[in-house]
């Protein structure tokens, strides 16, 4: 069968028949596994990851005009949020063979503009952050932190805490091919002793409802019938009929309600989530072992590896290099410092502001640790890149 980045990389039959009938109180369930987990007495479920950043943002009482540093290797979805709270971006690039912003960059970005007054930690693919030195330089300079576990739900860091339980707030993206996926969906987690008064919520299309609803089965069968070339011709239908669902498609300016069956697939997730990241530990392990290590990054061992990501001179080449041997993996997080491409010109991102983001984003590849690869498939596409590596 072929391997894929995403397209429906979480769901298996199994866990699709699970869904097809949705607890009527499934919303309060989710909810309640995430009181207990997060020990948070609010928690608002959204129907994307990017309208509870948003909410955060606005409840942050941040002053107007302030400015939200984040990474400058990130997703349109964190910008997004941002700009719908009513601040604007601050970016901060990254070491040049890492993923996330240090304490020190932070620290001189805040010297150098005051107007700072918050920051989001995102711990790229599961790669932890140094959060005990960004807190110290947010407690210092009184900035609000704010945790973005849209990759990294369930992970520890190497202080122990569980990531949501430093900031003074966290948002979680249950959005596909994410640590948590319910196709779509996220939770604000506000830890504010007071009771936040609920916001008004919005229904979602119906149009986008049914097609996440069929995704996890759309997906499924595509992917089992990919090499038969029927598989191939239902993603060019969906694709060109629209009916394939896109992470990237909404705003944050509103908040939306999540359909029960979501909550439930998120629900399921959450309680599963040790074994989650338990094989995608296992499957980067395997990738950590047999790849070069000249095209690999640093390992830290709280890892839990949203997607393993490798650099290579000309990604395009790898990627239709190993596209023959049924390997498919074009979606990368990210080809761009604010994600995807396309995205960067609706940004006020500029050429230069964070080089060593721009220069990672062009060699950027991504290895699927997801459920749906075994230990096989990971052999497989580790030898494939080293031979595609070796050759160049």
């Amino acid at each position: 069968m072929s391997v894929f980045n995403s397209l429906g990389s979480n769901y298996t039959a199994g866990s699709s028949v699970f869904l097809l009938r949705a607890k009527k109180n499934a919303q309060n369930n989710l909810k309640q596994v995430l009181k207990s987990r997060y020990t948070s007495k609010n928690i608002f479920i959204t129907y994307k990851g990017r309208e509870a950043l948003a909410l955060i943002l606005r409840r942050s009482g941040l002053p107007q005009g302030s400015l939200v540093a984040i990474n400058g290797y990130t997703c349109y979805a964190v910008y997004q949020s941002i700009i719908a709270a009513g601040y604007e971006p601050y970016y901060l690039d990254i070491p040049k063979d890492e993923l996330n912003f240090t304490a020190a960059e932070l620290a001189a970005a805040v010297k150098e503009e005051p107007l700072i007054k918050s920051v989001i930690v995102q711990n790229t693919l599961g790669l932890p952050s140094d959060i005990v030195a960004i807190n110290k330089v947010c407690q210092k300079q009184k900035l609000i932190l704010i945790e973005d576990l849209a990759h990294s739900a369930g992970m520890k860091y190497a202080n122990g805490l569980e990531a949501g339980r430093v900031g003074v707030s966290s948002a979680l993206s249950f959005s596909q091919d994410k640590i948590i996926d319910a196709v779509t969906g996220g939770a604000a987690i506000l830890n504010t002793k007071e009771k936040v008064e609920r916001p008004n919520y919005y229904s979602a299309s119906r149009w986008h409802r049914f097609k996440t609803r069929l995704y996890p089965w759309s997906s499924l069968i595509i992917r089992k019938t990919f090499d038969l070339w029927i598989g191939r011709l239902l993603l060019r239908i969906l694709r060109s009929t629209r009916m394939l669902p896109g992470p990237m498609t909404g705003a944050a300016d509103e908040l939306h309600i999540l359909p029960d069956w979501h909550c439930q697939a998120a629900e399921r997730s959450i309680r599963e989530l040790e074994s989650i990241i338990s094989h995608r530990q296992k499957i980067a392990a395997i990738y950590r072992d047999l790849l070069p290590p000249e095209i690999q990054f640093k390992h830290l061992p709280e890892s839990i590896y949203l997607r393993f990501p490798i650099k290579v001179e000309d990604p395009r080449r790898l990627i239709e290099y190993i596209k023959q041997f049924h390997i498919y993996i074009s979606d990368i997080w990210y080809d761009a410092p604010i994600a995807p491409i396309w995205a960067l010109k609706l940004t006020n991102y500029r050429h230069g502001q964070c080089p060593n983001s721009e220069k990672i984003s062009a060699r950027m590849v991504n290895l699927p640790t997801h459920l749906n690869i075994d230990k096989e498939e990971a052999r497989l596409i580790a030898e494939k890149v080293t031979e595609w590596h070796k050759s160049q």
